[in-house]
Protein backbone atom coordinates (compact mmCIF):
# COMPACT_ATOMS: atom_id res chain seq x y z
CA UNK A 1 0.00 0.00 0.00
CA UNK A 2 2.81 2.42 0.66
CA UNK A 3 3.86 2.31 -2.99
CA UNK A 4 0.42 3.50 -4.10
CA UNK A 5 0.37 6.15 -1.38
CA UNK A 6 3.78 7.43 -2.49
CA UNK A 7 2.71 7.56 -6.14
CA UNK A 8 -0.43 9.42 -5.13
CA UNK A 9 1.66 12.05 -3.32
CA UNK A 10 4.04 12.35 -6.27
CA UNK A 11 1.13 12.67 -8.71
CA UNK A 12 -0.52 15.38 -6.61
CA UNK A 13 2.78 17.27 -6.35
CA UNK A 14 3.35 17.25 -10.13
CA UNK A 15 -0.27 18.18 -10.79
CA UNK A 16 0.08 21.18 -8.47
CA UNK A 17 3.36 22.18 -10.13
CA UNK A 18 1.79 21.92 -13.58
CA UNK A 19 -1.02 24.20 -12.45
CA UNK A 20 1.55 26.67 -11.09
CA UNK A 21 3.35 26.66 -14.44
CA UNK A 22 0.09 27.05 -16.35
CA UNK A 23 -1.00 29.98 -14.17
CA UNK A 24 2.40 31.64 -14.53
CA UNK A 25 2.38 31.34 -18.33
CA UNK A 26 -1.25 32.44 -18.60
CA UNK A 27 -0.57 35.47 -16.42
CA UNK A 28 2.42 36.52 -18.53
CA UNK A 29 0.57 36.06 -21.83
CA UNK A 30 -2.41 38.02 -20.47
CA UNK A 31 -0.09 40.83 -19.43
CA UNK A 32 1.54 40.81 -22.88
CA UNK A 33 -1.91 41.06 -24.52
CA UNK A 34 -2.80 43.96 -22.21
CA UNK A 35 0.43 45.78 -23.09
CA UNK A 36 -0.11 45.25 -26.80
CA UNK A 37 -3.62 46.75 -26.63
CA UNK A 38 -2.54 49.62 -24.38
CA UNK A 39 0.52 50.52 -26.44
CA UNK A 40 -1.45 50.12 -29.66
CA UNK A 41 -3.98 52.69 -28.46
CA UNK A 42 -1.02 55.09 -28.12
CA UNK A 43 0.20 54.11 -31.61
CA UNK A 44 3.31 52.48 -30.11
CA UNK A 45 3.56 49.30 -32.15
CA UNK A 46 7.16 48.28 -31.51
CA UNK A 47 5.99 45.55 -29.14
CA UNK A 48 4.16 43.91 -32.06
CA UNK A 49 7.47 43.42 -33.89
CA UNK A 50 9.06 41.86 -30.81
CA UNK A 51 5.97 39.69 -30.33
CA UNK A 52 6.46 38.18 -33.79
CA UNK A 53 9.85 36.85 -32.72
CA UNK A 54 8.55 35.75 -29.33
CA UNK A 55 5.69 33.76 -30.84
CA UNK A 56 7.97 32.36 -33.53
CA UNK A 57 10.16 30.82 -30.81
CA UNK A 58 7.16 29.77 -28.71
CA UNK A 59 5.44 27.99 -31.62
CA UNK A 60 8.72 26.38 -32.64
CA UNK A 61 9.10 25.02 -29.12
CA UNK A 62 5.50 23.87 -28.68
CA UNK A 63 5.02 22.25 -32.10
CA UNK A 64 8.63 21.37 -32.89
CA UNK A 65 8.42 23.60 -35.96
CA UNK A 66 11.14 25.57 -37.66
CA UNK A 67 9.42 28.89 -38.30
CA UNK A 68 11.52 31.80 -39.46
CA UNK A 69 10.74 35.48 -39.66
CA UNK A 70 9.43 36.36 -43.12
CA UNK A 71 11.47 39.57 -43.04
CA UNK A 72 14.60 37.43 -43.24
CA UNK A 73 13.40 36.19 -46.62
CA UNK A 74 12.06 39.53 -47.84
CA UNK A 75 11.97 42.81 -45.94
CA UNK A 76 8.40 43.65 -44.93
CA UNK A 77 6.86 40.56 -46.56
CA UNK A 78 3.25 41.44 -47.43
CA UNK A 79 0.61 39.57 -45.41
CA UNK A 80 3.06 37.16 -43.77
CA UNK A 81 5.16 37.37 -40.61
CA UNK A 82 6.36 33.80 -40.07
CA UNK A 83 7.19 31.03 -42.55
CA UNK A 84 7.82 27.31 -42.21
CA UNK A 85 8.72 26.20 -45.73
CA UNK A 86 9.21 22.50 -44.94
CA UNK A 87 5.64 22.13 -43.69
CA UNK A 88 4.16 24.83 -46.00
CA UNK A 89 2.87 27.05 -43.19
CA UNK A 90 2.62 30.84 -43.24
CA UNK A 91 1.47 32.88 -40.26
CA UNK A 92 0.23 36.43 -39.89
CA UNK A 93 0.78 37.78 -36.36
CA UNK A 94 -1.44 40.75 -35.57
CA UNK A 95 -3.00 42.76 -32.78
CA UNK A 96 -5.81 43.75 -35.16
CA UNK A 97 -8.34 40.94 -35.30
CA UNK A 98 -11.01 41.78 -37.82
CA UNK A 99 -12.35 40.04 -40.90
CA UNK A 100 -10.95 42.91 -42.95
CA UNK A 101 -7.45 42.46 -41.50
CA UNK A 102 -7.45 38.74 -42.27
CA UNK A 103 -8.83 39.27 -45.77
CA UNK A 104 -6.30 42.06 -46.46
CA UNK A 105 -3.49 39.78 -45.30
CA UNK A 106 -4.70 37.02 -47.62
CA UNK A 107 -4.95 39.47 -50.52
CA UNK A 108 -1.35 40.67 -50.01
CA UNK A 109 0.28 37.22 -49.97
CA UNK A 110 2.30 36.49 -53.12
CA UNK A 111 0.14 33.56 -54.25
CA UNK A 112 2.57 32.25 -56.86
CA UNK A 113 5.22 31.75 -54.19
CA UNK A 114 2.97 30.40 -51.42
CA UNK A 115 0.41 28.37 -53.37
CA UNK A 116 -0.50 25.30 -51.31
CA UNK A 117 0.69 26.79 -48.01
CA UNK A 118 -1.57 26.74 -44.95
CA UNK A 119 -2.36 30.26 -43.74
CA UNK A 120 -2.70 30.76 -40.00
CA UNK A 121 -3.70 33.95 -38.23
CA UNK A 122 -2.32 34.53 -34.73
CA UNK A 123 -4.21 37.18 -32.79
CA UNK A 124 -2.03 38.82 -30.18
CA UNK A 125 -4.62 40.48 -28.03
CA UNK A 126 -8.18 40.05 -29.20
CA UNK A 127 -10.79 37.33 -29.18
CA UNK A 128 -11.32 35.71 -32.56
CA UNK A 129 -14.15 33.24 -31.98
CA UNK A 130 -16.50 35.10 -34.33
CA UNK A 131 -13.83 35.30 -37.03
CA UNK A 132 -13.54 31.52 -37.40
CA UNK A 133 -17.13 31.36 -38.65
CA UNK A 134 -16.53 33.89 -41.45
CA UNK A 135 -15.62 33.10 -45.04
CA UNK A 136 -12.37 34.27 -46.59
CA UNK A 137 -11.07 34.04 -50.13
CA UNK A 138 -7.69 34.12 -51.78
CA UNK A 139 -7.49 36.43 -54.79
Amino acid sequence: MTNFANWDIIFKYFTMKLMDYFNYIEERLSFLAFRIVTRGSLNLNDINIHSESFFMHLLNFIYDWNLCNANAERNNMPGIDLIYNTEAIIIQVSSTSTKEKIQNSLNKIPIAKFNGYNFKFLSLAREVDKLTKKTYSVT
